[in-house]
């Protein structure tokens, strides 16, 4: 996971005699998009948070806007601290908030690691046959014509290399890859012409 702030420094119930108590990091979800975690973007958000009056008792609201700098390639799972910007409360010292990232699901890909995965759906003749998929990447809606010239069997997968996530401890400049699966559509029912078709075919 990735920090965003350090991770604060608070002595805990344990620390010096009439040193603050920390108070439990306030945790939420930041959910994005697989294009947010390809590309990067900043996430800018408000936070209400209880603050501390001056008289040492009484409290208030404050409204706080933050700013996260999402880096290309974070996973699910990854936590950003925003070190002292949570609750405060009398004797403690202020909450850290913690935002951790949630992949909203994709109407094409399926994420798997550092690689990206895509389902074509393909005719029993392509599958035969050979046949061309156009893939829109996240790369800016970049479409990528794959040719597959192999018969397509029940577990066929084509790799495309480096055509996947970045990975983010490289700062993004190294990409996973590109699984390409297939499902193939079979017919309902052949007319018997085509099935002595077919056999000839398979006899030849």
């Amino acid at each position: 996971g990735s920090g965003f702030g350090g991770g604060g420094s608070g002595f805990g119930g344990g620390g010096f005699p009439g040193a603050p108590r920390k108070s439990p990091p306030q945790v939420h979800n930041l959910n994005l998009s697989l294009e947010d975690l390809f590309h990067g973007k900043k996430k800018t958000m408000k936070l209400t948070r209880n603050v501390v009056n001056p008289d040492g008792r009484t409290m208030s609201e404050r409204e706080e806007t933050v700013t996260i700098d999402v880096k290309p390639g974070w996973k699910e799972g990854t936590k950003i601290t925003l070190t002292k910007m949570g609750n405060e409360r009398p004797g403690y010292e202020a909450a850290d908030v913690q935002f951790v990232v949630k992949e909203k699901p994709h109407s094409h890909f399926k994420r798997e690691g550092n690689n990206l995965v895509y389902t074509a759906y393909v005719s029993l003749e392509d599958a035969l046959c050979g046949t061309k998929v156009d893939v829109t990447t996240l790369d800016d809606n970049r479409v990528l014509r794959v040719n597959v010239k192999d018969v397509i069997h029940p577990n066929y997968t084509k790799v495309i290399k480096g055509e996947g996530m970045p990975i983010s401890k490289t700062g993004g400049k190294e990409r996973g890859d590109l699984y390409l699966k297939f499902h193939v559509m079979w017919p309902e029912a052949l007319p018997d012409a085509k099935k002595e078709q077919l056999r000839k075919a398979f006899a030849s």
